[in-house]
């Protein structure tokens, strides 16, 4: 991701770092003694990956629950939900994930009553896809007592019969309706989780991440979200990729309170910061909250944006007056086009050289916005694997004119914008070697906007260390940089476009030190809860209760 010659021979590393690139005899050469060597026998090394915008907390979370992302319809949906419920004992819940969002909404928005056929006892939960919807049947909407809090949210967020009823589907904060009642994990299970969760990443050569953090109720996580400061705080021992933390707050103060704690170091090498703000804008395309400038082609409604524009712009100046980094996520050509509008203004009214800030998914835009995305240089923070998840209703949704601008990497590479990759995990898989695919091939979908494997490559190394201000040190193999390095089992500017997929990450070095496969498990040990003041003790007591941490 250099510069200059693609390929070289040798990488010599001492410590941390990388000290020399170059033929096997140079590297051989910076060496006293005689290191170590490690031959890979013809296999391909490319810089550690990095995934600029997932969600920890909500991947430890659904750890706990059943992934149905490979149900095609809605009769194997109601036969594994049925075969899971006999599994339960009294008390559980069953939660069902990442359900292919036209299976909940095409021909008609399934209810509480369909799920009440599998069970009216057992409650059950089902998430679809976008993450931005929740359904519950009629057993979780009377554990969570929904009735009593439902007019506190706007009606555009929670469904109603014409009787006035309930239906059971929750939208975008809603959702915290049910989340907030099921059952929580023990400590000891948690932080098995935790560690299993940021093992998959490894293994996947992900070295670096963007963290996506709640402070409070606001986000996909609900209330719940206010623990995901303090769960990474009680077992960042586990955290071995580095860590770039974007927080959703509406106040940078707030920001200052999480750099006090060990997840944020201010020196430039350091591999755990606290960097960014996170914003909402709008919705999702899957749960038709994503604003548009016209209404979407299935439906009447053009979605809407989450908040006033003096309000997001307030957070914006906020943010960017304390020096952070915004990061707005927006999806719909409206939202991105109002987002587009306040950067235009806030850099106008308060400029600053290297700004770095961000719009989070991108997904329908057009030849105006993109020229303008380039002239304010921002970010694009992109999901590839999006693609293979929305493809197959994206067209039936947005109508020909609009898919043609969807998720328009092409242009966007074209035009000079820093294009970065990740995962939204746990939306998708963290796999980066599938979404290497995506980019290239787009499965058939809108393949004028295909990029090559070196540009699809570069989203996940030397754009991933751009965004988050670390090119200086890592997302590529360059003398003086991190020792972050990942083994391929073959070469993904070498093979087939349609094989890229196909190809395995067989080792993972994160700083030097292989982080996959590990040979020797780490032994268990005493969950170590740390002290960090108010900010834990308050969150650790709503999540847990004081059952498992009395405070």
């Amino acid at each position: 991701m250099e510069e200059g010659d693609a390929s070289i021979e040798a990488v010599a590393t001492r410590g941390e770092k990388i000290i020399g690139v170059g033929t096997y005899d140079d590297c051989c050469r910076l060496f006293r003694g005689v290191p170590e060597k490690i031959d890979l026998r013809g296999r391909c090394l490319v810089p550690g990956f990095i995934d600029a915008h997932l969600h920890p907390s909500l991947m430890i979370y659904f750890r706990l629950h059943t992934d149905l992302k490979d149900v095609e319809n809605r009769r194997e949906l109601f036969a594994i939900l049925g075969e899971k419920v006999t599994e339960l004992g009294n008390g559980q819940w069953l939660v069902g994930l990442r359900v292919k969002d036209h299976l909940l909404s095409d021909p008609s928005v399934m209810t509480c009553h369909e799920l009440d056929a599998v069970s009216d006892k057992i409650p059950i939960v089902i998430i679809p896809h976008n993450g931005h919807m929740v359904l519950g049947n009629s057993a979780a909407l009377r554990k969570a007592r929904v009735g009593r809090r439902a007019h506190l949210f706007p009606q555009e967020l929670i469904d109603y019969d014409k009787h006035g009823q309930l239906t059971g589907v929750f939208r975008e904060g809603a959702v915290d309706l049910l989340f907030r009642a099921i059952p929580k994990p023990g400590v000891r299970r948690l932080r098995r989780l935790v560690k299993e969760t940021f093992d998959e990443l490894v293994a996947n050569g992900i070295t670096s991440c963007g963290g996506i953090f709640q402070v409070g109720d606001e986000g996909p996580a609900g209330k719940q979200g206010v623990s995901d400061i303090p769960l990474m705080l009680a077992f960042e021992e586990h955290i071995r990729p580095s860590l770039y933390g974007i927080i959703i707050t509406d106040s940078s103060k707030k920001m200052r309170l999480i750099q006090q704690t060990s997840l944020h170091c201010s020196s430039e090498t350091a591999y755990r910061r606290i960097g960014g703000v996170k914003i909402f804008a709008d919705g999702t395309l899957g749960g038709s909250t994503a604003c548009m400038h016209e209404p979407y082609s299935d439906q009447s409604g053009k979605g809407f944006m989450s908040m006033t524009d003096e309000d997001m712009y307030r957070r914006m100046v906020d943010a960017h007056l304390a020096g952070f980094q915004i990061a707005i996520h927006a999806i719909g050509d409206a939202a991105n086009r109002q987002c587009i509008e306040l950067y235009r203004r806030l850099l106008g009214e308060y400029p600053r050289e290297d700004h770095r800030h961000r719009i989070e998914h991108g997904s329908v835009l057009d030849a105006e916005m993109i020229k303008s995305i380039a002239e304010l240089k921002l970010n694009i923070v992109v999901q590839p694997q999006f693609i293979d998840s929305e493809k197959e209703w994206l067209f039936h949704r947005l109508g020909d004119q609009r898919s043609r601008w969807v998720y328009p990497f092409r242009s966007l590479f074209d035009a000079g914008v820093q294009v970065v990759g990740s995962s939204d995990a746990p939306i998708e898989s963290v796999n980066v070697i599938e979404a290497l695919e995506a980019c290239v091939t787009r499965h058939g979908f809108e393949t004028d906007q295909c990029l090559s494997p070196e540009e699809a490559l570069r989203m996940y190394t030397i754009n991933g260390a751009y965004v988050q201000f670390d090119e200086r040190i890592k997302g590529s193999i360059a003398n003086g940089k991190q020792a972050d390095l990942v083994v391929l089992s073959d070469d993904p500017l070498a093979v087939e476009p349609e094989n890229i997929g196909q190809i395995k990450v067989e080792e993972t070095y994160i700083r030097g030190c292989r982080a996959y496969p590990v040979e020797i498990e780490e032994s268990s040990s005493i969950f170590p809860v740390r002290a960090y003041g108010e900010l834990i003790k308050y969150s650790f007591h709503r999540f847990f209760g004081e059952r498992f941490f009395p405070i």
